[in-house]
C-alpha cells in the first residue's frame, strides 16, 4: 500500500458522500481518529492517515451492501487509487460502545441534505486507551501535546462516561492510562535513570530495563531500542526527549509527530 497521506475536512466530505451513494442516510459518523480533522489546527501532525473510519448509517447494513462498500472505497479500491486513501466501513455496533452521551458531543458538518457527524477527541482518545496499541500510545501522546485532549479531564471523562458494567472495557483503558502517563512523563524519568546510572546507583542491566518499561517497548522493537537507549546512557548531550521520539518512532514509523 502507499504511504498515508495528509488529510483535510474536504477528505471527510469527500469519503460521505461516496459512502452516502452507497448506504444512503441522512446521517453518517467519522469514528477514528480522522474525526479529529474538523479540530485540528493548521500546523498538526494528527491528520496523516492512509484512511477514514465511517460508520454509515446507525442501522443494519445488508451483507450486499457491505461488499460493495469494500469494493468501491475499501483498501484495493479505485477510490483508494485515485484519491490515496480509502473509506474503513464500521459497523454501527461500533457506535453502541461509545462512551455515554457521545452524541451530544458530535461536531457535526452539515451539508444540507445530510449530516456528517464527527465524534469528539475525548470520545476518539477513549476508544485507543481501550484498544491500546503502540499507535495509539503515539496517538494520545501527540493529542495531549497539541493540547486536544487533557490527561486530567480524560480520567474523569473516562470514569464519568463509560459505564459501569463495561468491566472489561474499564479494566482496559486504566491499564491504558497508566502506559500514557508514564510516557507523557518519560523526558524527566529517563534523565532521572541516566543521573542514577551516572553516579553507580543503577547497573548498566536495570538501567536498560527501567528504560524500556518506561518507553514501553515492544518485544520486537527491544533490541534496536536497546542500542539507542545505551548510546543516550554514554552521551550526556543527547536529550531525553529526542530519545523517547526515536524509540517510540519505531512503534508506528509511519506516524510524522514520532519521525525525527
Amino acid at each position: 500500500m502507499d504511504s498515508p497521506r495528509k488529510l483535510t475536512r474536504v477528505d471527510i466530505i469527500l469519503a460521505a458522500k461516496a459512502a452516502r451513494a452507497i448506504v444512503p442516510d441522512d446521517e453518517c459518523f467519522i469514528v477514528g481518529s480522522m474525526a479529529l480533522l474538523i479540530v485540528l489546527g493548521k500546523n498538526t501532525r494528527l491528520d496523516t492517515s492512509y484512511d477514514i473510519d465511517l460508520v454509515p448509517t446507525k442501522k443494519d447494513v445488508p451483507p450486499e451492501q457491505k461488499q460493495e462498500f469494500v469494493d468501491k472505497l475499501g483498501p484495493d479500491s479505485a477510490f483508494r487509487r485515485e484519491h490515496g486513501f480509502y473509506v474503513g466501513g464500521v459497523t454501527n455496533v461500533f457506535l453502541r460502545d461509545l462512551p455515554s452521551g457521545w452524541e451530544e458531543r458530535t461536531n457535526d458538518i452539515d451539508l444540507g441534505e445530510f449530516k456528517i457527524r464527527c465524534i469528539s477527541p475525548y470520545d476518539v482518545a477513549s476508544g485507543k486507551l481501550y484498544a491500546g496499541r503502540q499507535k495509539d500510545f503515539n496517538h494520545l501522546m501527540a493529542m495531549v501535546e497539541e493540547k486536544l485532549i487533557d490527561t486530567a479531564e480524560l480520567r474523569e471523562f473516562t470514569k464519568n462516561n463509560i459505564p459501569a458494567h463495561y468491566v472489561v472495557i474499564m479494566r482496559k483503558v486504566t491499564d491504558s492510562f497508566k502506559i500514557l502517563e508514564r510516557l507523557l512523563q518519560a523526558p524527566s524519568e529517563l534523565e532521572s535513570i541516566r543521573n542514577d546510572h551516572a553516579c553507580g546507583k543503577l547497573s548498566s542491566e536495570d538501567a536498560l530495563a527501567r528504560t524500556l518499561e518506561a518507553l514501553h517497548v515492544s518485544k520486537e522493537r527491544k533490541e534496536h531500542a536497546s542500542k539507542i537507549i545505551e548510546k543516550f546512557f554514554r552521551s550526556p548531550k543527547l536529550s531525553p526527549s529526542f530519545v523517547v521520539k526515536t524509540v517510540r518512532a519505531q512503534e508506528n514509523p509511519d506516524f510524522p509527530d514520532m519521525q525525527v
